[in-house]
């Protein structure tokens, strides 16, 4: 609907890459939980990749440069919908980069 791509700073720069990892990993023939595994890292990692992002979409696209050095917040909260499946299926997760006091701030 919003004709975003990866790349513009949204939450298919998370979803895409743990949507693959999850897929992946049920292909090579891995259960719910190594499934869920494999797509919250790529969920985290994408989640960091986020913060060098300049944001083309999305409200954050106000901010434009001034996005860069944040996460986009779709994308955070994709990644803690990520985070709450594994939690709810039992995974004990190490702290994310959601889980940093400087995680969160406001663009300036």
């Amino acid at each position: 609907r919003g004709r975003c791509e990866p790349g513009d700073k949204t939450l298919l720069d998370v979803m895409l890459p743990a949507a693959a990892a999850f897929a992946e990993a049920v292909q090579d023939g891995g259960d719910g939980r190594t499934a869920l595994e494999s797509s919250i890292a790529a969920a985290r990692a994408a989640l960091a990749g986020t913060i060098e992002i300049e944001a083309r979409r999305g409200r954050a696209r106000r901010h434009a440069a001034r996005s860069v050095g944040s996460f986009d917040p779709g994308a955070a909260s994709t990644c803690l919908g990520w985070e709450t499946a594994g939690r709810l299926a039992g995974l004990a997760l190490a702290d994310g980069p959601l889980d940093t006091p400087s995680a969160v701030r406001s663009p300036q």
